[in-house]
């Protein structure tokens, strides 16, 4: 597995932070959580052509960045994204699972939870996931997780040297459903 090139956990972070606000027209009419997706995916895209890493959607995961050989062979996964807006914590885990087993140094979920209590149940699934789950590696993981009740998003991270950055409240202007 690569490095993570510098700045690429904080600028990840941020654009979170951009995604709410271009999305704040976003309602249930629009069919919201199709164009939060599509919102997303379009921002890791820009995140992964920027470090001049292949994009390429909906291939095993809902995004991933990865490099080639001059064959074409798949030399590296640099980034794998689940996106899941069910409120379901069952249904956020089943996609939070597939990031655990991906040989990707840097691993990004981006959900929602209703409320409180919600987010905190993401972030302790996520928790206990890796701790039960054998690592292979230098690996970054990201819970991005919209809070419905306060129309915010709030981010953890972990790496080697544990959970970080828990609860950085990031304002936003989502409308739920």
């Amino acid at each position: 597995m690569d490095s993570i090139p510098a700045g690429t956990v904080q600028q990840i972070e941020k654009m979170v932070n951009t995604i709410t606000k271009r999305m704040s027209h976003a309602t249930s009419k629009d069919n919201g959580n199709r164009a939060w997706t599509k919102e997303v995916l379009g921002t890791f895209r820009k995140i992964g052509k920027e470090r001049k890493w292949l994009v390429w959607p909906n291939w095993l995961y809902d995004l991933i960045c990865y490099s080639t050989d001059n064959a074409g062979r798949l030399t590296n996964l640099h980034l794998v994204l689940e996106c899941e807006w069910d409120l379901r914590l069952g249904e956020i885990k089943w996609d939070f699972e597939k990031l655990l087993v991906s040989k990707a140094s840097l691993k990004v979920l981006v959900c929602q939870a209703s409320d409180e209590n919600g987010t905190h149940a993401v972030f302790a699934m996520a928790k206990n996931g890796i701790k039960a789950f054998k690592k292979s590696g230098s690996e970054i993981y990201i819970i991005a997780v919209y809070n419905q009740q306060r129309q915010n998003f709030e981010s953890a991270v972990h790496d080697e040297k544990g959970w970080h950055s828990e609860s950085t409240r990031i304002a936003a202007t989502r409308k739920h459903k």
